[in-house]
Formats: C-alpha cells, sequence, structure tokens
C-alpha cells in the first residue's frame, strides 16, 4: 500500500519551516544570508544534509522557535507562504502548514479544499480532516454551494475518523446548506452520506428517512450515478436490518445503474452488502463470495473505505459461520489496511472479532484485555457498541462481576433500536448468558421473547442455536431444529458427551466444560471444574461445585486465587508460562506448539508481558523478569 496513504510527522529545518527544507527554500529565504547558517552548522545545532539544511535535534529546534516572539513567527511564515505559492507547484501541505500559522485565509481558501480532497483520495486521512477544518474556519471565503460541499466531505472525514456525533452535526449543516440551492444531485449525496452517519452512531430509524429521502430527490433526475449511490445504500440498509429479500431486488438494481456509468466503487459496495443479505438467506458460499469480489475489487480500483467495509462485513460473516482460521487472516490483514488508511471505525471492528475470536478458543485474559481497550479507549463507539460491550460484559459476568449488568442492559436496548443482525445477536445472547449465570430467568424471557422470533429463519441457525442452548439453562429445555449446528444439536438433544466432545474438538473450551457439568457424573463434572476455574469463570463454576456435593464428592476442589492477584508483575498464568519459554530463547512458534496454542494466541500474550515489564523487546523482557526473580518453573500443560 503506497506511503502516501499516512501524513508522517515533520521534523523542522529552521525555525519556520516544519519539513527538512529543501537547499532550494533555504536560499529564497535567506538569499545572500545563507551563510549565516555556517555558525550553526559549526556549533552543531544544524546539520547540511543532501536536501538541504535541517535541525540536528527536534529539542533544538522547538527551543529556538519557541524564543522567537509571535509577530517575528507569523512574518516568518508569510515568508515562506510567499516563497511557495511564487513556484509553479508549490507543496501544499507545507504550504497550508505555514497559511495555517500566519493566519492568511487567502491562501488557506484558496489551497485547503483541494489539498483535503486529494489527501482523502490517496487515504491520508487524518490530513485530510486537517485541511477541511482549516478551510471551514474562514466560511466568508466561500460561496454557500462550495460551503456546504466543504461541510459534506469535512462530514465524510469525521465519520473516517470515528467521529460519528461530529458527522452527524456536520452532516446536517450540509444538507441544510444545499437545500436552497437548487441542485438536487448535490442535495441528494448530502443526504445519502448523512443516512450512513446516522446509521453509524445507531440512529437506524433517522437513516432510513435520510436515504429514503434522497431516493425521492433523485429519481427524477433519471439513471444517475447519485441515484446508483442512494440505491446503493437503501440496499445496504435493508441487508444490515435483516429486510434480506428486498435488499436483493435493490442492490441488484442498484448495481446495473452504478455499471452504466462504470462506478466501480459502487459496484463494489453493492456486492458487500449482496454478501450480507445471502448470508442472512441461507446461503453461506454465495454470501462470502460475493463479499470477497467487493473486497478484491475495491482494493483493486483504490476504493479505501470501500475496501475498509468489506474487511468488516467479512470479518462478521466468518464469525458467524465459525471459520475462525480465515477470520484471523481476515482481521490481520484488514486492521494492519483501516490503521494505515486511518479508518478507526472500521479498525474497531475488527478488533472486536479478533477479540471474539479469542473468547471462543478460551483465551479469556486475551480477549477481556483487549475488548477493555476498545471500550474504555473510545467515549462513545457509536452502533459499535452493541458489538464491543456485550462480549465484555460477557467476560465479566463469568467471573461473577456485579459490574456487568448495566452495561449489558443497555446494549441490549440500543441494539433493539439500532436493529442490525449482528448487534442483537452479540447483545441478545450475551444478556441470556448473564441472566443464567445471575440466576434471572425473567431477563432471559426477555430475549427469548424478542430475539428467538428473529432468529426463526434461514441464515441466522448458528445465533439461534447458541440463544436457545443459553435459554435451555435458564428456562424449559429446548429441542433442536433443523439445520441446527452441531455441537450445539448434540446438546439441545440431551447428548452432552457428543457436544462436549464436539467443542472440544473445535478449541471451544468454556462451552466444552458446561456441556461437562451436566454430565451426571463425577469425573467429567470434575473435569468441567478444572476447565472454568482455569478459565476464570468463577460464577460458572460455582453451581458446579454444588454438583460434586449432591455426588457426594467429600472434598470439592476450592475456586483458585486469580494468578494476577498474585504474581508480582500482574501476568496470567498462561503469561507466566509463555514468559519462561520466552526467556529460554524460543521462537513464538515454538512456544505455540509447546503450550498447544495458536502462534497468533503467543503473539498476543507476548505483547501483554512486554506491556506488564514495560519492556520494549523480548530480551529486556527476559532480563527485567529474572532481575526480579520472577522465572519460577511453573507445571506446563
Amino acid at each position: 500500500m503506497s506511503s502516501a496513504r499516512t501524513a508522517a510527522p515533520r521534523s523542522s529545518s529552521c525555525p519556520w519551516c516544519p519539513p527538512t527544507s529543501a537547499l532550494r527554500l533555504a536560499e529564497e529565504l535567506l538569499g545572500d544570508r545563507l551563510d549565516a547558517l555556517a555558525e550553526a552548522e559549526r556549533r552543531g545545532i544544524v546539520e547540511v544534509r543532501p536536501e538541504g539544511p535541517a535541525f540536528r535535534h527536534e529539542p533544538a529546534r522547538r527551543a529556538i522557535e519557541g524564543s522567537l516572539p509571535a509577530l517575528r513567527r507569523r512574518t516568518l511564515d508569510r515568508a515562506v507562504v510567499r516563497a511557495l505559492l511564487a513556484r509553479r507547484e508549490p507543496d501544499r501541505d507545507r504550504l497550508l502548514h505555514h497559511a495555517v500559522r500566519s493566519d492568511d485565509a487567502e491562501t488557506i481558501a484558496a489551497h485547503a479544499p483541494a489539498a483535503a480532497r486529494e489527501a482523502a483520495r490517496v487515504g491520508s486521512h487524518r490530513q485530510a480532516l486537517t485541511h477541511f477544518e482549516a478551510a471551514l474556519r474562514h466560511p466568508d471565503r466561500f460561496t454557500a454551494a462550495d460551503r456546504a460541499g466543504l461541510m459534506d466531505d469535512y462530514a465524510w472525514e469525521l465519520y473516517n475518523a470515528h467521529r460519528f456525533a461530529s458527522a452527524v452535526r456536520a452532516g446536517q449543516e450540509a444538507v441544510r446548506l444545499y437545500e436552497p440551492l437548487e441542485d438536487p444531485a448535490a442535495f441528494g449525496r448530502a443526504l445519502v452520506r448523512l443516512s450512513r452517519h446516522h446509521y453509524m452512531t445507531g440512529e437506524t430509524d433517522a437513516a432510513e428517512d435520510a436515504v429514503s429521502r434522497a431516493v425521492r430527490v433523485l429519481a427524477p433526475l433519471g439513471r444517475t450515478p447519485a441515484l446508483a449511490s442512494a440505491l446503493t445504500h437503501q440496499g445496504a440498509l435493508l441487508a444490515l436490518t435483516g429486510h434480506s429479500e428486498r435488499a436483493v431486488g435493490v442492490l441488484d438494481q442498484a448495481r446495473r445503474l452504478a455499471g452504466e456509468h462504470g462506478c466501480s466503487e459502487l459496484i463494489s459496495l453493492c456486492l458487500n452488502y449482496l454478501g450480507v443479505a445471502r448470508a442472512d438467506l441461507g446461503e453461506p458460499a454465495s454470501a462470502l463470495r460475493c463479499v470477497r469480489e467487493s473486497l478484491a475489487g475495491a482494493l483493486h480500483d483504490g476504493s479505501h473505505e470501500s475496501a475498509a467495509r468489506a474487511y468488516t462485513n467479512l470479518a462478521e460473516l466468518l464469525y458467524r459461520f465459525d471459520d475462525l482460521a480465515d477470520l484471523d487472516r481476515c482481521v490481520d490483514e484488514g486492521l494492519a489496511f483501516t490503521r494505515e488508511c486511518g479508518f478507526w471505525s472500521h479498525a474497531y471492528n475488527l478488533d472486536v472479532h479478533r477479540c471474539l475470536a479469542l473468547m471462543r478458543r478460551g483465551e479469556t485474559a486475551c480477549a477481556e484485555q483487549g475488548l477493555r481497550a476498545l471500550v474504555e479507549g473510545v467515549d462513545d463507539p457509536g452502533m459499535l457498541y452493541v458489538y464491543s460491550v456485550p462480549p465484555y460484559a460477557r467476560l465479566l459476568a463469568r467471573r461473577g462481576d456485579a459490574g456487568a449488568e448495566k452495561p449489558l442492559i443497555q446494549a441490549w436496548h440500543r441494539a433493539l433500536r439500532q436493529r442490525s443482525l449482528p448487534g442483537l445477536a452479540y447483545a441478545g445472547i450475551a444478556y441470556a448468558e448473564w441472566a443464567w449465570l445471575a440466576r434471572r430467568p425473567e431477563a432471559a424471557g426477555v430475549v427469548r421473547d424478542v430475539l428467538l422470533p428473529c432468529l426463526d429463519r434461514p441464515g441466522r441457525e448458528s445465533f439461534r442455536a447458541e440463544l436457545l442452548w443459553h435459554l435451555a439453562r435458564s428456562g424449559p429445555a429446548a429441542e433442536p431444529f433443523e439445520g441446527c449446528p452441531e455441537p450445539y444439536a448434540a446438546s439441545l438433544r440431551g447428548d452432552w458427551r457428543t457436544a462436549a466432545q464436539g467443542f472440544a474438538a473445535a478449541g471451544a473450551p468454556y462451552e466444552q466444560a458446561l456441556e461437562l457439568a451436566e454430565s451426571g457424573e463425577l469425573d467429567p463434572t470434575l473435569t468441567a471444574l478444572g476447565i472454568l476455574d482455569g478459565l476464570g469463570a468463577s460464577a460458572a463454576a460455582d453451581p458446579v461445585r454444588a454438583r460434586l456435593r449432591a455426588l457426594g464428592l467429600r472434598r470439592v476442589p476450592c475456586g483458585p486465587v486469580p494468578a494476577t492477584r498474585t504474581h508480582p508483575a500482574g501476568l496470567t498464568t498462561r503469561q507466566s508460562h509463555v514468559l519462561e519459554l520466552l526467556a529460554e530463547g524460543r521462537s513464538n512458534a515454538e512456544i505455540a506448539r509447546h503450550l498447544v496454542l495458536s502462534v497468533r494466541t503467543v503473539e498476543h500474550h507476548v505483547a501483554a508481558i512486554l506491556d506488564k515489564l514495560g519492556a520494549t523487546s523480548r530480551r529486556e523482557a527476559a532480563e527485567t523478569a529474572r532481575a526480579a526473580g520472577l522465572l519460577v518453573p511453573h507445571p506446563r500443560t
């Protein structure tokens, strides 16, 4: 991927130039006084590089710049602006840096909009946002139409930056500015974008209203690209909210129209949401094929935001279809792409699914650490709240944390308002599990009555099976349904042995333990207790202890003190094992083979160890551990 997508921090070559300055610019600014730099060079303050003079150290540059009076800095900035404007093709980023510092409204108005749009085009979204904000500080310099266009594009960059509420406000202002201008095409396009902003805040009703209005505005103009965009986003909303049959019809219409105009980005988006709709119609192979084709097309065409959406929807489908190996690959590639391009909401979504895969594999410490960082790191993730909070609260509930209830209730109500299938499933299933763990069958009944009917159709079997599996622990037993996936079907049939074996084969230890605990036999129940204690799932382990007593076991094992409370560095037992092997010089692959883990899981453990020990390398972590006496051998699994 092109390095042009990200804007690197700049170091200054002189008090008034942000990056290493070309010699030509230094000559233009200093003229016959260029020799004055020789004394600074002699003292080691400045060095002459092939591309021109530059400060040797950033602190020295900052100190000298800070010593200049404000008026002097402004004068110097304006001198750089004049020198750059004299060029046939000035460096716009550098030009705008100095124009902003010197409050040169004329230069900002002349160059910031184009610079912002070019930065967005190549994927440098942070830079685009900065330039749009600079331009909009001088609204009087633009016509009403230009101001509306700037506000619309600015709203889109706020969306890319995961600032959804701000994107809605800017998008509403763009719509307000466009409405009286008698430009229905631009007005309709702004409504389409506003619809997306509303959806990402979780306001699905407002999103549907905006895109429906866009279609009404654009339809009289004929078969235009703007209408293709509106239909694409209308079809996307239908797919995301479970109206799959209607979604397929609208998206097929939008794709034909986009093809007439060669709108490759819209074609990619249509394929993306056709995949979502077909997954919901019980066509998993077709669904994955559509989304992968969408991703390949978007990457080929440089449609960055469409590619980011394809990565997130592909991750959601792979998780739904329980293809964790492909999910790992998708998340790895998607996170590298979205972080480089600055698509923070899409990266957030992918990170959630990374943690969901860790949860499924029983790597609860890593999953909880990752989810906590997401939940606590963003004030309001918008509609993604119902993706990250339910699994995080679910892990809290498993270890008996009373703080799980409130966020789960909030997530459930937000999911009901948003109406997206993954959000409803993630929130509802988490709420149902909490209801069982907290001995609150009435809460499980609420979820059953609302969510179960939504899942009674092809394409939703995995969600329905997991929900029934949890509901059966809080209330009446449930029967497996046609198409119910294993090992849930075995469990619902009452075949705990087959179910436990199936979950074990799938690498799902928590679910395996709950099945073993249903055995009514001493040895499997003891095994279940050991697994749950190892996972830190004390709320699920407590009733297993009661069953062991009922089975006649006189000395039931006590629950372990969490390892992180006793370990001096706060490492879990698993992280302590990894640290020992790391200190022996073993690679991640060797550690993974020894501990029977995936390499990816070991990578997460190593990252956590480095963080907890305050180390920047594996060697430093080992040295720190030895010095602190932390390398005490443990029995290894």
